[in-house]
């Protein structure tokens, strides 16, 4: 495919400049192949920036098995070797695992009552 914009397939770009916030929209877990940067297995996310727009880029500061859709990130820069600089959106807030987690949850949801 040609480089444009997704929805009117138009060539025009415009830069802007974003905060580095953002979100994980989505993400993957990268098995293979192994990347210079990065040992297998590592979270690859689409991740929200505040201002709207989505970017591929993957996910640090917490283990890959603790990525979750919503949470928080912040790009910053990973220098790789003297050639090499990637951005990448590490985690922020609260993800680390809490006492109770040993698989599966919806975190960051908030319930009311007793659990089950």
């Amino acid at each position: 495919g040609l480089p444009g914009c997704g929805g009117c397939g138009s060539a025009d770009w415009t830069a802007f400049e974003a905060s580095g916030a953002g979100t994980v929209y989505s993400y993957v877990v990268m098995h293979h192949p192994p990347f210079p940067a990065f040992d297998p297995p590592y979270a690859v996310g689409l991740i929200e920036l505040a201002e709207g727009v989505r970017m591929i880029s993957n996910v640090t500061g917490v283990p890959y098995d603790k990525v979750r859709v919503g949470m928080p990130v912040e790009l910053e820069f990973l220098r790789v070797d003297a050639e090499l600089t990637l951005p990448v959106f590490r985690a922020t807030g609260d993800t680390g695992p809490g006492p109770s987690e040993t698989g599966p949850s919806e975190t960051g949801a908030a319930t009311s009552g007793k659990g089950r």
